[in-house]
């Protein structure tokens, strides 16, 4: 997904921060409800499809509701955190992504 359609440095460099450091765990514990999460959202599934399907079914009230509701599960901080800081979604993001 994002590694196929990294569409500039911006976004690469973003998901290498986020995914490289602990504040997203942090994030989606106390601001599950802010409108970063949204932003988050849209970032991470940047692949056209995903974002159509993510635009197409869901308003930004319900993507909210969506992440308020489960945010306080483990399952999401479990999901986070193995994706995270696991290295191999940082060398797929430097590998496929145009650092220039």
């Amino acid at each position: 997904m994002v590694t196929k359609h990294c569409d500039s440095r911006e976004i690469q460099g973003m998901v290498t921060i986020q995914c490289d450091s602990s504040e997203i765990q942090d994030m989606v514990t106390k601001h599950c409800d802010s409108s970063e999460i949204q932003g988050m959202v849209t970032i991470q599934c940047d692949s056209s499809e995903i974002q159509g399907m993510v635009t197409s079914h869901y308003d930004s009230r319900e993507i909210q509701d969506m992440v308020t509701k489960h945010c306080d599960s483990s399952e999401i901080q479990d999901m986070v955190t193995s994706h995270c800081d696991s290295s191999e979604i940082q060398d797929m993001v430097t590998s496929h992504c145009d650092l220039s």
